[in-house]
């Protein structure tokens, strides 16, 4: 049985690198006022080189592919900036187009001009645009690279279309052209620590559309001695700032926490529902932020989950639960995290190629039941969480899909399939929820990106993943009732999961399972409306019309 381990932040290497440690001597710098934001003119102080280290490539869920095996890498400098970096195409940000940028040292992209000021101040900066995943005092002279470059590599803007869809929920966009830009590892000015911080910016357009996402693999400092930080905590002083910035009085954003203690927490927030990433539309003026909006996956990542790699029919994750959890009328204390896209709890499910239920003697949960690989890449992350903002959500959801005002979740399962593959290019990022208030269990099955249903092995077409023995989507208690097949399975369908519901919500399904009996938010799941013996039997269970789909 595996056992799973937590993915260190370089999860896929080519070859291995060798790293010396800087030991963190301090050397003086000289420090000014932090109180109003500071550029040059005059030509910048580091180069583009491109690297001669060995061909490593690091990525994980989180951060885009990146290392001396793709990239370019800035000469090592205190407080410098590259040269202005000619781009293969304009691209649009904040109102104006832009056919360079510069990549300064201290966690910032400039586009007007390089920024080689270390301490931070607090937004809106008058004169000059800029987007910063982590404006603090980096000093990467000894130790750590900063790597770039722009790609029109198709699984790299494949990645970044399906990125943004899901976000911005804007299916019209299609990326042409994608910016990677990453600090690796990267120490603070005056540390005697080991301390490094690791984070990237990702900006990619259409043509037309831009936007950027901010990605923090490991945050450990906030603070270099010179802007006050202590050289062996690299926390206190003034803190860092992430936002982006147009260059006028409108047009800027901090991310909470921004020249506050706090900040160090950027690995585990995000405004897009996947722990460590923000995003952001900035082709206008004034930026879209996501500030407010719903998204459909509950939050999910590294700083939040357990997460399992190799998602090749390896054996099941084995999970012991500190509650126990009512799933058709019986109470588990442990399940099983199958990779090929079902929770299991009496035994694992080994079969790659889905089954037609009703199966006999395994109780299940399928979101997405199909063959899944990771030659190329798939994460599953999962937790079980009594985080108040977290019940309070799931509270939320159910009482509304549910109509009803009696459930208090008291912790919730997390489960996510984030961009699990079979074939190069084509990536399903889906996600089950379980939640319950001790007594009544209610499942979520969010889907927010479904591009293929079938692998090879089930008869699928090797370069677009779909036809042979297509996806089950359903529920299974492992008797000759209490099973649910959600509309497609086992057809072309299913590949427009992430455009239907039963809740009202594109992309969410919704069941009541801690019964025999299943229900939906419109009641049991079955052909014959049922006779109630009560109104709290009621509450729970309003009528759902079916349309042909096996359910009893």
């Amino acid at each position: 049985m595996f056992t799973g381990t937590t993915i260190p932040e370089t999860t896929f290497t080519e070859s291995d690198t060798t790293t010396e440690m800087y030991t963190g001597t301090i050397i003086p710098e000289t420090t000014y006022t932090p109180s109003y934001f500071t550029t040059y003119s005059q030509t910048a102080q580091s180069t583009i080189q491109q690297t001669t280290e060995r061909q490593v490539i690091y990525r994980n869920a989180l951060l885009y592919p990146y290392g001396p095996g793709l990239d370019f890498v800035t000469i090592k400098s205190d407080d410098g900036a590259s040269e202005a970096i000619q781009l293969s195409m304009n691209i649009s940000i904040f109102g104006k187009s832009f056919s360079s940028l510069y990549i300064d040292t201290n966690g910032l992209i400039s586009f007007n001009l390089p920024i080689y000021t270390y301490t931070p101040a607090h937004l809106p900066a008058i004169g000059n645009m800029f987007i910063a995943p982590f404006w603090a005092d980096v000093y990467n002279v000894f130790q750590s690279d900063i790597y770039y470059r722009e790609s029109t590599e198709a699984s790299l803007l494949s990645q970044a279309t399906s990125d943004i869809r899901r976000y911005f929920h804007n299916m019209n966009f299609s990326a042409k052209w994608v910016f990677v830009v990453t600090w690796h590892k990267v120490p603070y000015f005056g540390s005697s620590s080991s301390k490094v911080n690791t984070f990237q910016a990702v900006i990619t357009t259409d043509g037309n559309l831009t936007y950027v996402m901010f990605n923090y693999g490991d945050i450990e400092w906030t603070t270099g001695t010179a802007s006050g930080g202590s050289s062996v905590s690299g926390l206190g002083g003034i803190p860092a700032l992430a936002g982006i910035n147009s260059g006028n009085f409108t047009g800027f954003y901090e991310i909470p926490g921004s020249m506050s203690a706090s900040i160090i927490n950027l690995a585990s927030t995000s405004n897009v529902g996947f722990s460590g990433r923000w995003a952001f539309q900035v082709n206008d003026l004034i930026p879209d932020v996501l500030n407010g909006k719903t998204t459909l996956l509950y939050p999910y990542g590294y700083a939040l989950d357990t997460v399992t790699e190799g998602l090749d029919d390896h054996a099941p994750y084995s999970v012991n639960l500190s509650t126990v959890i009512p799933i058709f009328g019986t109470n588990y204390s442990s399940l099983y995290v199958n990779y090929n896209g079902l929770i299991s709890f009496s035994a694992p499910v080994g079969p790659q190629t889905p089954q037609n239920l009703p199966l006999s003697n395994i109780a299940f949960l399928a979101p997405f039941w199909t063959h899944v690989s990771s030659y190329v890449g798939g994460y599953i992350f999962f937790r079980l969480s009594r985080d108040a903002e977290l019940l309070s959500r799931a509270t939320s959801d159910i009482s509304s899909y549910f109509n009803i005002t009696y459930f208090s979740a008291q912790w919730v399962l997390v489960v996510t399939w984030s961009r699990t593959e079979n074939i190069t290019n084509k990536v399903n990022t889906f996600q089950t929820i379980l939640s319950s208030d001790g007594n009544v269990t209610y499942l979520l099955f969010n889907y927010a990106d479904i591009n293929w249903t079938t692998g090879t092995a089930a008869g699928g077409a090797s370069q677009i993943g779909l036809g042979g023995m297509s996806v089950l989507a359903g529920i299974n208690s492992g008797k000759n009732t209490g099973y649910y097949k959600l509309p497609g399975s086992f057809s072309s369908g299913v590949i427009s999961l992430s455009s239907t519901s039963n809740v009202n919500f594109t992309g969410c399904w919704s069941f009541k399972v801690d019964k025999l009996i299943l229900a939906g938010p419109n009641g049991i799941l079955g052909r014959k409306k049922p006779v109630y013996s009560s109104i709290v039997d009621l509450k729970g269970m309003i009528m759902l019309e079916l349309s042909g789909n096996d359910c009893w």
